[in-house]
């Protein structure tokens, strides 16, 4: 899809996301793991980009 990670904290940030950058770069690498309510804001914006390049919506959310 070609979503830097930043851009994908800025898009999660926007949503309501808390947690600073290299935290969410951090999981990214495998280093921890988010909240379920981090991950479903995490999920909602890479959706979100996914559609805006036209895309599907690729990630899942947690129940």
């Amino acid at each position: 899809m070609g979503v830097s990670p930043r851009e994908t904290w800025v898009a999660y940030f926007s949503l309501g996301g808390d947690c600073e950058e290299g935290v969410v770069s951090g999981w990214f690498a495998g280093n921890g793991a988010p909240s379920d309510r981090d991950y479903n804001l995490l999920a909602q914006a890479v959706n979100d980009l996914a559609v805006e390049r036209g895309g599907d919506h690729p990630a899942t959310y947690r129940e």
